[in-house]
C-alpha cells in the first residue's frame, strides 16, 4: 500500500527517475535521493533511512530525501521520525503533489498516535535496545508480554541467524483502540476475526480482549504467540517486507513459537492429522494467498470445514526444513531478500518448483496417513 501511495504521489508525466545513468550536473543530494528511492521500492527501509540520513547531514533538507526517509520510517513503525520528515516536505520542481501526499501521511500518523498507547519502555538484549514498547498502563497482561519479548528475540535470533532489528511494539489494553489503530494502519483491510496480535515490518501490536487473545497472562498460548509474532516481524524486515506464501510465514512462526512451548507443535500436528485423515487438505493456492488463507481459517474456526490451515502450514514448513538444513535457512532468506522471489529461491535450494514441492509434501503426507491407519 505504501508503494502504491508513493506511485500515486507523482503524475505519470513526471514519474520519479529510476536508477540509471546519472547526469553530470546532478547534485549529490539528487544522486542520494535516487539511491534512497530504489532502496525504498525494494523494501529495504533500514538502508533507505541510513543512506538518506547520511546525505542529509551534508545537504540542505532536500525534500526528496525527507520524503523517502519519512515513508521508510513509517514503514518500520518509527512514527515520530516519519512525522518530522513529512512535515518538512514541499513540492520539488516538477514533482507536483509531494507535499499533499506527505500531509496525508502526517494526518494518518496523527490518527494512529491519537489511539496508540503512549507510555514507553525500552528493552535491551545485551547492551543494545531492541524493543521500543508502548503501553497504556502496565497490567499483568502487558507485563507478561514485556517479560517475554527478550526470550522471543533470542529464540528468533537463534532460528534465523544474525541480530534482529530494533522493533516498535504497541500493547493495547483497550480493544476498541486496538481495532481503531489497525483499521487506520491498514486502510480497513481486515485481519482474521481471531487476530489479537500482529507482527509485520512496522513492528508488533497486541490487543487485550480482542479476537482469541488469551485471558491468562501466563498461558502457553501467550508465550508461543509473542515468539510467533516476533518471527513475523523479523522475517518481514529480513526479506525487505516481501509478502511470502502464507504457509511459509505461518509455519516458520509456529516453528519459532514451539521453541518456547514445545507441546504446541504436537498439538497442531495432532489437529492436522485429523484433517489429513479426512482428506481435508487445502490446495496450494489457498495456502499461499493471504486472503484465501484467512478465509479458510475462518471456515475452520466456524466448523464449516474440516481443514486445519495452521496445522497444515506447520506440516509444510517442517517438510521444507527437512529439505533445507537449518543452517541454510539464513542463506535462503537472504536469497529471497536479494531476488524478491520466493519461488525462485525455493527452486534454487530444493530443486523443486512450488507445485513440485507441494506434490512431494502431499505424497509424504499420504504415506504417513496410511502408516497411521495400518499401525
Amino acid at each position: 500500500m505504501l508503494k502504491l501511495a508513493l506511485a500515486l504521489s507523482v503524475s505519470a508525466s513526471t514519474a520519479i527517475a529510476q536508477p540509471g545513468a546519472v547526469s553530470s550536473t546532478e547534485s549529490p543530494a539528487g544522486i542520494a535521493a535516487r539511491e534512497v528511492e530504489a532502496l525504498f521500492l525494494r523494501g529495504d527501509y533500514d538502508a533507505a533511512i541510513a543512506v538518506s540520513t547520511k546525505a542529509l547531514e551534508s545537504a540542505t533538507d532536500d525534500t526528496r530525501l525527507l520524503y523517502f526517509r519519512g515513508y521508510a520510517a513509517y514503514s518500520i513503525g518509527s512514527f515520530d521520525q516519519a512525522r518530522r520528515d513529512m512535515s518538512a516536505v514541499h513540492d520539488f520542481m516538477s514533482y507536483v503533489g509531494w507535499r499533499k501526499k506527505a500531509q496525508e501521511l502526517v494526518e494518518k500518523i496523527d490518527a494512529l498516535k491519537a489511539v496508540a498507547p503512549a507510555h514507553l519502555t525500552e528493552i535491551k538484549v545485551g547492551n543494545r535496545v531492541v524493543f521500543h514498547v508502548y503501553t497504556d498502563g502496565l497490567n499483568a497482561w502487558s507485563k507478561a508480554i514485556i517479560d517475554l519479548l527478550p526470550h522471543a528475540y533470542t529464540i528468533n535470533q537463534a532460528l534465523l541467524g544474525g541480530k534482529g532489528p530494533e522493533t516498535t511494539v504497541f500493547i493495547f489494553s483497550d480493544p476498541k483502540r486496538y481495532q481503531q489503530f489497525e483499521a487506520v494502519r491498514y486502510d480497513n483491510l481486515a485481519a482474521g476475526s481471531w487476530a489479537w496480535a500482529i507482527g509485520d515490518a512496522a513492528g508488533l501490536r497486541f490487543g487485550q480482549n480482542v479476537g482469541m487473545a488469551p485471558k491468562s497472562a501466563t498461558s502457553s498460548y501467550m508465550r508461543s504467540s509473542v515468539v510467533h509474532e516476533c518471527n513475523h516481524s523479523f522475517i518481514r524486515r529480513l526479506t525487505n517486507d516481501l509478502a511470502l506464501p502464507r504457509w511459509f510465514e505461518e509455519g516458520l512462526a509456529m516453528t519459532a513459537g514451539s521453541r518456547i512451548t514445545p507441546g504446541d507443535a504436537s498439538a497442531w500436528e495432532g489437529a492436522f492429522q485429523k484433517a489429513s485423515a479426512a482428506d481435508a487438505i487445502l490446495p496450494l493456492n489457498e495456502m499461499t494467498d493471504f486472503v484465501l488463507f484467512r478465509d479458510a481459517n475462518e471456515r475452520a474456526i466456524k466448523k464449516q470445514s474440516l481443514t486445519e490451515p495452521f496445522g497444515q502450514a506447520l506440516s509444510m514448513t517442517t517438510f521444507f526444513l527437512a529439505l533445507v538444513a537449518p543452517s541454510q535457512l539464513k542463506p535462503f532468506l537472504e536469497e529471497v531478500r536479494v531476488t524478491r522471489n520466493f519461488d525462485q529461491a525455493l527452486q534454487k535450494f530444493t530443486d523443486l518448483t512450488p507445485q513440485e514441492f507441494y506434490a512431494q509434501w502431499r505424497a509424504a503426507e499420504t504415506v504417513k496417513r496410511l502408516f497411521r491407519k495400518i499401525f
